[in-house]
């Protein structure tokens, strides 16, 4: 972390150096880096670019936009001031590299960084993939909907560079004014796979484990009537049954109880769709 934040720093100090040489290039830039070691990741970010890591189909954020108004007590403790959501009434960033134009603004002891923060995250089996983009992409694109659409185009092609392409082609399409770059960087060989639906996961187990039920009730002596009472996973039995319940446990009987165990701790989890099952 050390090493990224110092390379920030040495960049800036470059950036000044050919200021001094050329007003033309005193202008900033925000960044973000991401740095890939093994199965960690490190995303450092000075500005408002974003990377944002799919966890299985979940937009799951690596950085923080630098706003002025998320670094107020900061800028303020320096000097500085928040105009109309702008640093001294000309940037939209808090941290960025450059702007040496700007008098007072950048320097020892000023407002404006380029101090990056940086995160560290262990990469699992669940992580498909991550999107970095700049402000001009994530102007017109959630976290979650850039996730969606992303997954939806490395299902269809599983290529990240041709995904980039389509994220960059939407970003027009949905009318984004500022500039547009995007990278897709995808962490496995094959491309994420579908995820069902909660309500088609309910639908189906329910499915099954009423049949399931039903089939170990059919064909069996009505007189064994046994009804379940599944969010206490209780067994009721009638007199004749408790007598009979040590010398007439049949491979049936323990079957049964076994199967209702198992569905009493699926239904009590909300998994399935049906409340009770009784008088078989």
């Amino acid at each position: 972390m050390e090493a990224v934040q110092h390379a920030y720093l040495e960049t800036d100090a470059a950036f000044a150096n050919a200021c001094s040489l050329n007003n033309a290039l005193s202008f900033g830039t925000t960044a973000i880096t991401v740095l890939i070691l093994a199965r960690e990741i490190f995303v450092a970010n000075a500005g408002d670019c974003r990377a944002v890591l799919c966890r299985r189909g979940k937009a799951i954020e690596m950085s923080r936009n630098h706003k002025p108004h998320v670094e107020r007590s900061r800028i303020e403790a320096l000097g500085g001031y928040i105009y109309d959501g702008y640093l001294n009434g000309y940037l939209s960033v808090a941290r960025a590299f450059e702007n040496w134009h700007i008098e007072g603004l950048k320097g020892v002891n000023c407002p404006l960084i380029v101090e990056p923060e940086v995160r560290r995250e262990v990469l699992i089996l669940d992580d498909e993939f991550m999107i970095i983009g700049c402000d001009g992409f994530w102007d017109v694109f959630t976290n979650e909907s850039a996730v969606a659409f992303a997954r939806k185009r490395l299902q269809q092609h599983n290529d990240p560079e041709q995904c980039s392409h389509d994220l960059v082609d939407e970003a027009l399409r949905r009318c984004s004014s500022d500039n547009l770059t995007v990278v897709t960087v995808c962490f496995q060989k094959s491309p994420p796979p579908r995820l069902v639906p909660r309500k088609e996961v309910k639908e189906e187990i329910g499915r099954k484990h009423f049949e399931r039920g039903k089939s170990f009730a059919e064909g069996r002596d009505r007189r064994w009537r046994l009804a379940l009472a599944i969010k206490g996973k209780k067994k009721h039995l009638g007199t004749h049954q408790r007598e009979s319940w040590a010398s007439r446990r049949g491979p049936w009987f323990w079957d049964l109880r076994t199967h209702t165990e198992e569905e009493g701790i699926l239904l009590k989890s909300g998994i399935c769709g049906y409340p009770h099952v009784e008088d078989y």
